[in-house]
């Protein structure tokens, strides 16, 4: 794709998605543990604070070019054409097998079924857990892209471009923590289902890395100067706001607890930035092409992944089949569905975009 890359990013995006994967593994053949969903949430997390880290520095790039009209329809259609081509041909390949699947597998009824076409599924309340369930964090990314942009461009034609920008970040990271805080003690809630996975709920996650780009960009001697310290206090803040509940039980009762914890994740994963922006070559051999091949390929593996291991699932419990076999046949249709997609889906896709710049530019790392 003609990008520069930085290997850092490339070991994040690799880490989000082999910890998203091995969570739905192990909970996919041998039940769920606190582990598997802790790995499952940070990788999430993870990947909505490198997606505002990527897209804010292609914001901030139009932003100083002249963010008009045309400049943020461009920058939309490019990000439409990004993700949602997979996202519908995924959705109609589950209709497709939802008669193969297992009822908790099948389709929601008519009235929620169309929310799926036009990305309404979780948009201000809980989706169908059982049917698509990845699809939520990609809503809450679609949702940003509209929203995050529109903001930026109507601030932007009142306020200078620096003032547009931090006032549009402000407003995202406030506004949904206050209405997590607003939404009542965690024990009255199904927080996975009601606050999680609902996008008015977490647009904050990604706007941690639009702050995080910027603090890089503007400062970066200070960020490069203290990137150690910055990544170590950045693993604390996740780790605290995963273990404090289990190390003060009485944080379960705390609404404000339980909408800070969100806060803490999201900002602890954007401390970590600096210091994966110092990696720049990749590591010799193998494990570097892994990481590579991993990390171009993220999306579609994130996609088909939870399907294929259903089916695998199904494969074991109804028809019997030998467990081992299944599993290791659903982990290569991951990695062959997933490469058919991004080489003949994905990148034919992507060339088709209309360019945002008049010039080429280089990003920092992945294909956004």
């Amino acid at each position: 794709m003609g990008e520069s890359r930085t290997f850092g990013l490339d070991v994040l995006r690799a880490l989000a998605i082999g910890s998203v994967l091995l969570s739905h593994l192990r909970t996919a053949f041998w039940g769920p543990n606190v582990y598997a969903s802790v790995a499952g949430f940070l990788g999430v997390e993870l990947f909505f604070v490198l997606s505002g880290f990527l897209i804010g520095g292609l914001l901030m790039d139009i932003l100083a070019d002249d963010l008009g009209m045309q400049a943020w329809w461009i920058f939309l259609v490019r990000r439409w054409m990004r993700t949602l081509p997979l996202y519908f041909v995924w959705l109609l390949v589950l209709l497709a097998v939802a008669p193969w699947l297992s009822a908790a597998s099948s389709p929601p009824p008519d009235q929620g079924l169309w929310r799926y076409f036009f990305l309404q599924q979780n948009l201000a309340w809980p989706m169908t857990d059982s049917w698509f369930p990845v699809s939520w964090s990609l809503m809450v990314e679609e949702w940003f892209y509209l929203l995050f942009a529109t903001a930026l461009m109507c601030a932007a034609a009142f306020a200078r471009p620096r003032f547009a920008l931090w006032g549009t970040c402000i407003l995202f990271l406030v506004l949904p923590f206050i209405a997590r805080w607003a939404s009542g003690v965690p024990q009255h809630l199904d927080v996975e289902r009601e606050i999680r996975t609902v996008v008015v709920f977490r647009l904050d996650a990604i706007a941690y890395g639009v702050v995080a780009v910027w603090c890089y960009r503007n400062r970066r001697a200070l960020c490069e100067r203290f990137a150690e310290p910055a990544l170590l206090l950045g693993a604390g803040l996740v780790a605290l706001a995963n273990a404090g509940p289990h190390l003060w039980p009485g944080l379960n009762a705390s609404a404000l607890w339980s909408s800070s914890s969100f806060c803490l994740t999201s900002l602890g994963f954007a401390l970590c930035f600096p210091a994966a922006m110092r990696w720049h070559a990749p590591l010799p051999g193998w494990s570097g092409r892994m990481i590579g091949w991993i990390s171009l390929r993220s999306y579609g593996i994130y996609i088909v992944h939870l399907t294929l291991l259903e089916a695998a699932r199904q494969g074991i419990v109804h028809a019997r089949m030998p467990a081992w076999p299944c599993i290791a046949l659903a982990c290569l249709g991951i990695v062959v569905v997933s490469e058919l997609s991004y080489r003949w889906l994905e990148l034919p896709v992507l060339a088709r975009r209309p360019r945002q710049f008049g010039r080429p530019r280089s990003a920092p790392g992945l294909i956004v």
